[in-house]
């Protein structure tokens, strides 16, 4: 039995960047609207907060206090903004970018499908 290798390993590096960097985000930006839920203007209430006056349980959160998680919070965007560039990068280097172009038709298939 031989295996066939399906990706590349600068596309599975910075896929498991994504998988590590990504919850770490979710979870300093938790902490953040732990500090300060009403993101809305003055006056009015956030819309969309599910948990109504009570704050994000501590375990879905990361980085401790309010500067500490916006420390985090910016450091792992730099993190995703750098492996972003990695990526591309590759793509365009090995021409895998044509893979992700849209081709001639796939609009028309796509309205296809949706119907």
């Amino acid at each position: 039995m031989t295996l066939t290798k399906r990706t590349h390993w600068v596309v599975r590096v910075t896929h498991w960047v994504n998988v590590i960097a990504l919850p770490l985000m979710v979870a300093s930006g938790l902490r953040i609207f732990n500090a300060y839920p009403a993101f809305a203007r003055k006056g009015e209430s956030f819309c969309c907060y599910p948990f109504a006056g009570k704050p994000i349980p501590a375990a879905l959160t990361f980085g401790g206090w309010l500067a500490g998680a916006r420390h985090w919070h910016f450091a792992v965007m730099w993190v995703l903004v750098i492996n972003a560039i990695v990526y591309l990068a590759f793509l365009y280097a090995h021409g895998e970018w044509r893979e992700l172009a849209p081709r001639r038709g796939d609009a028309h298939r796509a309205w296809e499908m949706i119907q």
